[in-house]
This record gives structure tokens, sequence and C-alpha cells, in this order.
């Protein structure tokens, strides 16, 4: 298989400026673009991952985004960088309730080479549950490659998270990597339980201070049901991220 690394930028803008940034004010779109492209002429990066968190493309115009896209694809396909850009994962069936959908994707696939859908933080602390549920991964794929979209799949990567979360009975909760999935273990030296349904293995723990708290964190079992998955539906894999993960969980690759 064909593996690459490459750095990301991370956009930490709101709603109120989401058009400004990207394009509404070409001005600060231009000066945006600049400062990631010099950034990865000075450092020597072939591309980058670029996040811009939970941002409500599908309420904008796509005139007021395009732009910054447009500007970054032509100096990159100059110089011969890949641009991938994160994309959030539907939740729910609403349409209203969709931040990236396939219309979307259309507009800005000219000018991106790969789409990294986030498929995980399905759960959180105020509803604990599986990181990334095996039914709603596959069904957010599905999303974005109806019959139409279909020819777009090898520009689409399936969000893999290596990463686990420790869910609290008091709301609380907090992500996890390998190094502290580690210690809980070596700690309170819990049982591995799968859940079928959900394709993850959880585990149960009385911490210190009583409280009950359930994990779930990655394994190569439930890394290789979604593998499987994107093989199957002509996808590739995104990894978040290096270095979060068991060092054999890269055996499966």
């Amino acid at each position: 298989r064909q593996m690459c690394i490459r750095d990301r930028f991370i956009l930490t803008i709101n709603d109120a400026s989401f058009s400004l940034v990207f394009g509404e004010d070409k001005a600060i779109a231009d000066s945006v673009v600049d400062i990631i492209y010099n950034e990865c002429l000075n450092l020597g990066y072939n591309g980058i991952v670029l996040d811009a968190g939970y941002l409500n493309f599908a309420s904008k115009d796509p005139n007021h985004y395009t732009y910054l896209f447009q500007k970054l694809h032509s100096k990159f396909k100059n110089n011969a960088m890949e641009l991938i850009f994160v994309i959030p994962a539907p939740r729910g069936s609403s349409s209203e309730a969709q931040l990236f959908g396939p219309q979307e994707l259309v507009t800005l696939e000219p000018y991106v080479d790969l789409f990294s859908v986030m498929t995980y933080d399905y759960s959180s602390a105020q509803m604990p549950g599986p990181n990334a549920p095996y039914p709603w991964v596959e069904q957010v794929i599905s999303y974005f490659l109806t019959s139409e979209l279909s020819k777009f799949a090898k520009k689409i990567l399936l969000g893999l998270n290596f990463y686990g979360n420790d869910f609290g009975a008091t709301r609380t909760g907090s992500p996890i990597i390998a190094k502290d999935y580690l210690k809980l273990l070596t700690t309170y030296k819990p049982t591995l339980q799968w859940e079928d349904t959900s394709k993850e293995t959880y585990f149960e723990y009385a911490g210190k201070d009583g409280m009950h708290h359930i994990v779930f964190y990655p394994t190569l079992m439930s890394i290789d049901e979604r593998i499987k998955l994107a093989q199957s539906s002509g996808v590739g894999i995104a990894i978040w991220e290096i270095g979060q993960g068991l060092d054999y969980f890269y055996d499966l690759f």
C-alpha cells in the first residue's frame, strides 16, 4: 500500500470570519495562502493537511469559500505539492445538520487532491460511547459516495483514529493515546471486551476515587474492520494521528 505523511495546518477561525478568510475578502485570503505556501517552501514540505475544524460550509455561498482553495491549488500544483482537506462527517439524518456535504465536495474537488473525512469523535463526555461506531462510519462513506459521486472515491480518505477516550461516570472524559492506554492496563488489569455492533473494543474500571470509567481504544481487530470497509468502498485511509497509537497498529498497513 502507498503511504505518506503530511504536516497539518490548522485554521482557527469561527463562522463570523469564515467567508473573509476563505475568499470574500481576497486580500485576507491571499495573505493566508501566502503564509501557508511560504511555510511549505521554507520547511521543504511536499504537501499539507488543511484542517478548518467544524465550520459550516453547507450554509455558505460557494463563491465565498472557493477562492482560497483555487489559489492554494494553483501554487501547490506548480510545485508538485499535495493538498489534503479535512472535512466534517455528517451527524444524524437532517440535511440542515450537515456542515459539509456532497455538493461542497463537488465544488472543491477540482482544487483538492484528497478529502480526509472525520469519521471519529462520534461520542463525547456528555454522550459516552464508541469513538467511531462501524454503522455510522459505513453510513458516512455511503453519504459521500452516492452513484453520482462514486467517481471521486479515490479522493476520499476514511478517518481512522489511533487515539481513544476514557469516559467517567459524571460526564467527564478525555482523549487518551498509547502511553495512557498502557498505563491503565498496567494499573487496573481490566478485561477487554468486544462490542460487535460498533466493532470496537472497550474496558471498564473503577478509578482510585471510586468513579466508574469506560474506555474505548482501537485494537488490531477494530482497525482491520475499518480497513476492510475502506477497501470495499474504494476509498483510502487517513490516520488521526501518527504517534498516538500502539506501534504494532502499523503492521496492518
